[in-house]
């Protein structure tokens, strides 16, 4: 799955980005996964999933305080597990 994202504008910072916190998980379960991203990565690759099957995404902006709010899409594989999406974008 591919996802791709716009930077938080400096305005929106609330202090130094320090990166992006991108989480997602089946929709039947309540296990996340996540990786974290420094500030320079506007998009990222997540490989080996389930076939035909909904993720929940969030991306999140992050500074030493912590993660601001989260941008959200539900996102289903096909048939080899990948699928290419624009998730809106991460306003902190």
């Amino acid at each position: 799955m591919y996802l791709q994202w716009l930077a938080i504008p400096e305005e929106n910072h609330l202090g130094i980005l320090l990166g992006y916190i991108v989480k997602y998980r089946l929709t039947e379960t309540d296990v996340w996964m996540s990786v974290t991203l420094n500030t320079s990565s506007l998009d990222t690759v997540i490989k080996d999933l389930k076939k035909f099957s909904t993720f929940e995404v969030t991306v999140a902006g992050f500074n030493r305080i912590g993660q601001g709010p989260a941008s959200r899409v539900h996102i289903t594989t096909d048939e080899d597990g990948k699928k290419w999406h624009n998730a809106v974008d991460a306003i902190l």
